[in-house]
């Protein structure tokens, strides 16, 4: 009996040892936060043809989300692709010219001063041939930029503007609508110095959020204490919207190592 008592007490201690170097989970109240949101307008102005989304609504990558009225960017891409195609002969006759220019000169037909003039008429259909390619290049990008997609897969938060509405891009870009990335959150939770010494980023974490549990990762570690004391620690993880509804400010759960 005494031995045998002996072998539980030593056992015990053993045990005891070996959980107290093992690090337990600490569980820490987390926010949910977006983990990407943006506010988006367009480059160019002009007047709203039509708003193809609302609030709450969940959007493709690359979906059509605003349209203007293109019509003036359409006629601007016109003009210069004529401009082009005129620029394109004129470069091609002062090409023939300057080759012939060159010819001339080597049978001693031509003046230097005939040669130079040929070649400057070269260099100046070259360039205007530049200048009239850039313009070309500038309305597409403008007539392309009439119209507003998603830049990821997303969910509408605001929607602040309507058809109809001038949009006016000067200086500062005019925020149409706001979207936050669809299936992702962003958990961030406050930890002590014990804690955060110990996470690494990418390290697997669990999230919990209202009863389910998703798999996450560790994004950011904080460097500085946070005014409410701790280190910030944002776990990032990836969820279903079709089975679950997240929102940004809701409470949950990590557990950290």
């Amino acid at each position: 009996m005494v031995e045998a008592r002996r072998v539980a007490l030593v056992t015990f201690a053993a045990l005891a040892l070996l959980w107290g170097s093992v690090p337990l989970a600490a569980e820490q109240a987390a926010t949910l936060h977006w983990a990407a949101r943006v506010e988006l307008g367009l480059p160019v102005s002009g007047t709203v043809r039509a708003v193809e989304v609302r609030e709450g609504e969940r959007v493709k990558r690359g979906q059509v989300l605003v349209r203007l009225d293109a019509r003036g960017y359409e006629a601007a891409v016109a003009r210069a692709k004529a401009r082009m195609a005129s620029q394109e002969e004129a470069l091609a006759e002062a090409e023939r010219e300057a080759e012939r220019a060159e010819e001339l000169y080597e049978r001693t037909v031509l003046s230097d001063h005939e040669l130079h003039v040929a070649k400057i008429a070269f260099a100046r259909a070259k360039a205007e041939y530049a200048a009239a390619q850039a313009e070309l290049v500038q309305s597409e990008l403008n007539l392309e930029y009439s119209v507003l997609r998603a830049p990821f897969d997303a969910v509408v938060l605001r929607r602040m503007v309507e058809p109809g509405q001038a949009i006016a891009s000067g200086l500062q870009v005019t925020p149409l609508l706001v979207l936050a990335q669809d299936g992702r959150m962003v958990a961030r939770a406050q930890a002590g110095e014990e804690v955060v010494g110990r996470l690494t980023r990418g390290a697997q974490v669990p999230v919990r959020v209202a009863g389910q549990r998703f798999d996450g990762q560790v994004r950011h570690v904080g460097l500085e204490p946070a005014e409410a004391g701790g280190y910030a620690v944002d776990v990032e993880f990836d969820y279903d919207p079709n089975r679950v509804t997240l929102r940004a400010g809701q409470s949950g759960q990590v557990d950290l190592p």
